[in-house]
């Protein structure tokens, strides 16, 4: 059962194949976390003590997630049958003037594809130093593709790659959550976000997108446009909580309390 397995040993497991190399830790761990419905800090070096000064730049070097001027999230939404990538959406998020704006890059036709790509580097090279946070590596391989295919110069996008973070990469090094998958949806809604159409999903955005070049009923980029800012704010979400529990629980280290395991209410 759940219950026993958060309570094993894992050296007990490890004495079997599939459990060996730390991986009976993980499963143990993971356990104890839905468990209990407890967030558990797997990097042991986010909770030694750090000076509050330097805290920042800590967090930079273990993470890369800082609360930065400005910041970029970054979501793609693609037609794979037809290796098109109609959609880049950019929430900025600037916090010098406490203002987020949602900015949409959509091709309306196919062919738009390129013309897509060049708006979205204007637009992230507006804010040069800004962090582009996305959710898995999808972004990032699609810069390489597009830039490839259009023949893009390296100085307008090979840059870009030493600014984006992977939040999804983020979040399963620093830490174990009590959810059955870690995807965008699972660990968004665990911690209490929602989008606005909940049967949204990158498929039906496939399907919306090809009902669009059918009809011409632009409701159906409507519809895909909200799914893609609700991500873009997902990533937001995820990203500010756990900047937020990271720091908590080295605060609770400085103080002497508990660190290893935090109750997610405890951080609002």
């Amino acid at each position: 059962t759940l219950e026993s397995l958060s309570s094993a040993n894992p050296n007990d497991l490890e004495v079997y194949p599939e459990f060996a190399d730390g991986v009976g830790t993980q499963v143990v761990q993971q356990a104890q976390s839905v468990w209990e419905n407890q967030v558990i800090i797997r990097n042991e070096k986010l909770t030694e003590e750090i000076d509050s000064k330097t805290l920042p730049i800590n967090y930079y070097k273990l993470t890369r997630i800082v609360n930065a001027p400005v910041e970029i999230y970054f979501d793609i939404e693609a037609q794979p049958d037809i290796n098109l990538d109609y959609l880049h959406g950019v929430l900025v998020v600037d916090k010098r003037t406490n203002t987020e704006k949602f900015y949409v890059n959509l091709a309306e036709n196919p062919l738009d594809e390129e013309f897509i790509w060049y708006q979205f580097l204007n637009l992230v090279w507006k804010y040069p130093i800004a962090p582009i946070y996305h959710f898995c590596e999808y972004e990032i391989q699609t810069v390489k593709k597009l830039a490839k295919l259009y023949n893009t110069p390296d100085y307008l996008w090979k840059p870009l790659l030493k600014r984006f973070v992977d939040i999804h990469k983020v979040v399963t090094q620093t830490v174990i959550l009590p959810v059955e998958s870690y995807s965008l949806k699972n660990i968004a809604r665990w911690l209490g976000f929602e989008w606005r159409n909940p049967e949204a999903n990158g498929a039906q955005s496939v399907c919306w997108y090809e009902e669009w070049l059918k009809t011409g009923d632009r409701s159906f980029l409507d519809a895909i446009i909200i799914y893609n800012q609700d991500d873009c704010y997902a990533t937001y979400y995820i990203k500010e909580w756990l900047l937020k529990f990271l720091e908590e629980g080295v605060r609770r280290t400085e103080s002497g309390g508990p660190s290893q395991e935090l109750d997610i209410g405890t951080v609002g």
